[in-house]
């Protein structure tokens, strides 16, 4: 059963059919083509022997191995288990990236490293993605950028624009400067979250003047609550989330969706559809036809 009256379903579907939500991309929307942040972690762990605490905790595997090793080789290492992983069917009608690519949307963007998205909306011909990343720190700025001051983005000629870094998995070897591009440990969110740097003006724009819709997150996930801490001043109109509910049985999964309805309905004016990225998709689908 939806959790999404017909009203906002409606609502939701013209404003993806105008081209009016920028869709905010997490982990989730990559389930079954690439490991989740935990089994990432584990792999991690196992290789290095990690028994400081726990070893499907991402960030505290990352930073521990950024400390004993070398600041960029747990970033090598996400390099190398994504390169080569095969996308997602993007000829399935619910596949996420596959289904978003097919609006008119301007500005897709995402705290994932791989390239899924470019690559659903590559596949329509008359559509010229590019891609680029959050400089968020002064060494970065040095990495070439395809968007200049005479830049927009528009449907013809969308941008996926990655906020916690991207990866070039085109190439088997990791560019050195692109994997400093990851926000991947501990202290890399640390240093995000006070950095000063701006969004170019159109994913700025993009994220003030539309609806928001983030797909592929979890309650508990530390990307979604370092962005929405970063951007609660600039969400100014309805937004959307997609998080899967959890709880140990019916009583503690009504007394967590009823907590964050009001959290993220009243603090961030955002509303929660109860399922994963893949089950708003199947309804998704549904409705539009």
């Amino acid at each position: 059963m939806t959790s999404w009256s017909d009203e906002t379903w409606k609502l939701v579907i013209d404003r993806l059919n105008r081209g009016v939500i920028t869709p905010f991309l997490g982990a989730g929307a990559c389930y079954g083509a690439l490991p989740t942040g935990g089994e990432l972690a584990e792999e991690m762990a196992t290789q290095a022997a990690y028994t400081l605490g726990d070893p499907r905790n991402l960030l505290e595997v990352s930073q521990y191995l950024s400390v004993t090793v070398d600041p960029l080789f747990p970033k090598e290492q996400v390099h190398r288990r994504f390169f080569g992983a095969a996308p997602p069917n993007f000829a399935d009608p619910t596949e996420p990236h596959a289904l978003l690519a097919e609006f008119p949307i301007s500005v897709y963007l995402t705290t994932n490293y791989d390239d899924f998205m470019f690559r659903a909306l590559a596949r329509n011909r008359i559509r010229a993605p590019i891609r680029d990343f959050y400089r968020w720190t002064p060494a970065l700025e040095s990495y070439p950028s395809p968007l200049d001051d005479t830049f927009e983005a528009h449907a013809a000629h969308p941008l996926v624009y990655h906020l916690h870094g991207m990866l070039n998995l085109e190439k088997e070897d990791p560019d050195p400067l692109l994997a400093h591009s990851l926000i991947l440990t501990e202290d890399d969110y640390i240093r995000f979250l006070s950095t000063q740097h701006s969004l170019p003006a159109p994913v700025s724009a993009a994220i003030r003047q539309n609806s928001c819709l983030f797909i592929g997150y979890r309650l508990a996930d530390w990307n979604l609550r370092v962005i929405l801490q970063a951007l609660k001043t600039e969400l100014p109109t309805r937004n959307f989330a997609v998080l899967p509910l959890w709880g140990r049985d019916e009583k503690e999964r009504d007394a967590t969706r009823s907590y964050f309805d009001k959290y993220y309905g009243s603090a961030l004016n955002i509303q929660v559809y109860w399922g994963t990225a893949q089950e708003f998709c199947q309804e998704l689908r549904a409705r539009m036809r």
